[in-house]
């Protein structure tokens, strides 16, 4: 009985001595190697959808001179606040406009030696967020009429982008999966879960210029739509 005892547990001990050296062989045969990413596929795919654009965003300015800056000053500042009132009258809300730009610069006369500063020019430029589609031409028309020399930078976009940037992900998803599946069909592999995901959106702006001139026609703005672009990038797991 001993015997048999003895070699049943030199046995066991053959086995788990067996064991440990070939796990020993094989970490010594990937020491320095990393592990092998799961093997994967990544894909990009783009959707564009259209959101109506609301909110109008237009830079109105004054320029003028004056022989001293502190008058160049007091004259741009009596202009530009009798432009933000008449702006208040037809319905702009004080905290939708704001100056986006102020400068006052010295003119020179270069053809004089040397050249001699002659007149100061100052600078405003008040940025009016218009909220209501009706308003944007009132806004233009009352903005030349009350002196503004550079009216522009018109452009346009959607208050809310939820529901469009929902809908232009929902189509860029699914055709990324079908990229995917096409590729690994082709690998001959079976198209496994997402390993990763990000997005990016790509908004576009319409924009429109006006050269203002006092008392000009009132022009006819048209808001049209803003796209809106998302990109999807995907790793599917393949198998």
């Amino acid at each position: 009985m001993f015997v048999v005892l003895l070699g049943i547990l030199m046995a066991y001990a053959i086995v788990f001595l067996g064991a440990k050296i070939r796990e020993t062989m094989f970490v010594s045969t990937n020491v320095g190697f990393a592990d092998r990413p799961a093997p994967s596929i990544s894909v990009t795919a783009t959707a564009t959808t259209t959101a109506a654009s609301d909110i109008a965003t237009i830079d109105l300015g004054i320029v003028n001179t004056a022989p001293s800056a502190s008058a160049a000053q007091d004259d741009n500042t009596a202009k530009v606040n009798a432009m933000i009132a008449g702006l208040r009258e037809i319905g702009v809300v004080e905290r939708d406009m704001k100056t986006s730009t102020y400068t006052v610069y010295p003119q020179y006369d270069y053809n004089l030696s040397p050249a001699a500063v002659v007149s100061y020019e100052a600078s405003q430029t008040v940025t009016v967020r218009i909220r209501e589609k009706d308003l944007v031409n009132s806004v233009i028309e009352k903005a030349g009429d009350l002196g503004a020399t550079n009216i522009g930078s018109l452009r346009y976009e959607a208050d809310d982008k939820t529901a469009a940037e929902a809908e232009a992900r929902e189509k860029a998803i699914g055709r990324a999966y079908e990229q995917a599946f096409t590729i690994a069909d082709a690998m001959g592999a079976r198209l496994g879960q997402v390993v990763s995901y990000a997005e990016s959106d790509n908004p576009s702006y319409y924009g429109y210029a006006y050269e203002a001139h006092g008392g000009a026609s009132t022009p006819d703005i048209q808001p049209g739509e803003e796209e809106v672009v998302m990109t999807v990038y995907i790793d599917y797991a393949i198998q």
